[in-house]
């Protein structure tokens, strides 16, 4: 039995390309998923060509929400009985921008010639008008999106 999930957490480790015994590839990877102070590490499988793409933009420690027919099979470990969790991965999504590798396949942050953070300049602002509060609703006659759309 499978259900379709979501699932969010961190990538354990670097994604690694295989290939199946009929020659195709696709790309395997571990996520942690936390819950409160316990974790709870999921398989992903990607099949598709972008999918597996997507992957190996990605590294270790990298934000990573992975959808697609999920499944828990129980497994014996040491006399204890475990549950395996694994998901077909569907649509994979970086949950924030991946950082540019460096060796090992660990992200960095960007930085500058001196070592510090690399931050991105604030985007210019345009100076406010002045208007009234009610100005901002329907019927208004300040347009503030320059369009010919009527609302």
């Amino acid at each position: 039995m499978s259900v379709h999930a979501l699932v969010s957490g961190v990538l354990y480790r670097a994604p690694e390309r295989r290939m199946s015994k009929a020659g195709k590839p696709f790309v395997v990877a571990t996520i942690q998923v936390r819950d409160a102070d316990a974790f709870t590490w999921w398989k992903v499988c990607a099949f598709s060509e972008s999918l597996s793409e997507e992957f190996m933009h990605l590294g270790a420690g990298d934000a990573v929400s992975v959808q697609g027919p999920a499944r828990a099979e129980p497994y014996e470990k040491n006399g204890q009985t475990r549950i395996a969790f694994s998901i077909t991965a569907t649509q994979v999504n970086a949950l924030r921008a991946p950082r540019k590798a460096k060796d090992g396949g660990r992200r960095e942050p960007a930085t500058n010639p001196a070592g510090e953070p690399q931050r991105q300049p604030e985007p210019q602002r345009q100076p406010a008008q002045e208007r009234h509060p009610m100005d901002r609703h329907a019927g208004a006659s300040v347009d503030e999106f320059g369009d010919d759309i009527p609302f």
